[in-house]
């Protein structure tokens, strides 16, 4: 890039007695062609610069409204995740105390249904014992039965007996009876 004042040119000859060449008073219409080249160009960049400022300028507006809604969008997920998790959380804590209920009415069924067993093994315990005192005692019965039948049927034929020995006593006596009226 070059200077935008205009160079002085050096005269010629360069000795120290010559006279200077004058100057004109103002650019030439070469350096004045150069100038509106240059000027154009200048101006061409600020355009440039100038679209390109405001293009980044309204990316950084988007960017700054992205940024802003991604940090809203972060806050809602962070309270939904949060409240999510109190609400597990509290869930959680109602699953755990259900499950200890739960689990004390189970701890406490099989205590009773245990006591309960014990009491119905006691119980046909003692119904055996007791099956076991009738079937004995209904087989000394059966003895008994069986003693007091033989004794009948001894008593049944002792009767006979008595009663034929009765018979036999009376025909002696009636012989005796006899033999003594003779």
């Amino acid at each position: 890039v070059e200077s935008m004042a205009p160079k002085a040119k050096k005269a010629e000859g360069g000795g120290k007695g010559e006279a200077k060449a004058k100057k004109p008073d103002g650019p030439t219409e070469v350096e004045m062609e150069e100038l509106r080249v240059k000027i154009a160009a200048l101006e061409e960049k600020l355009l440039w610069t100038s679209q390109k400022l405001e293009q980044e300028k309204t990316n950084s507006e988007q960017m700054s409204i992205n940024l802003k809604k991604a940090q809203d969008d972060k806050a809602d997920i962070a309270e939904f995740l949060k409240s999510s998790l109190e609400k597990q959380t509290a869930e959680c804590a109602v699953l755990e105390k259900k499950y200890v209920v739960l689990k004390e009415s189970k701890e406490n069924e099989e205590l009773r249904l245990q006591q309960e067993l014990q009491q119905q093994r006691l119980a046909a315990k003692a119904l055996n014992d007791r099956l076991d005192a009738g079937a004995s005692e209904r087989m000394k019965l059966e003895e008994r039965l069986i003693e007091m039948e033989t004794l009948q049927a001894q008593a049944e034929v002792d009767k006979r007996l008595i009663a034929s020995l009765q018979g036999e006593v009376a025909m002696l006596r009636g012989l005796v009876d006899k033999a003594q009226l003779q």
